[in-house]
């Protein structure tokens, strides 16, 4: 069973993935940023021109890095 734990108070915790479909050529991206109680701060989800699942994960984490970098911590 997977469980999501809480960051610590005053700071931010960030979720990304990729998923890439070699068959239909499909890629995409998307991330979650939640505060210490879990409450949704900002999130994402794009199409990407990744060419596998590694650079389509690397692109959902600097995608969802910017994202965190750009949010103040309550």
């Amino acid at each position: 069973m997977v469980k999501w734990f809480h960051p610590p108070p005053a700071k931010l915790k960030l979720n990304v993935g990729g998923a890439f479909c070699l068959d239909k050529k499909v890629v995409g991206i998307g991330g979650v940023v939640r505060n210490h109680n879990g409450d949704w701060i900002g999130g994402f989800i794009n199409k990407s021109m990744a060419q596998n699942h590694t650079m389509a994960e690397v692109e959902a984490l600097h995608t969802g890095l910017c994202l965190a970098c750009s949010l103040k911590t309550p």
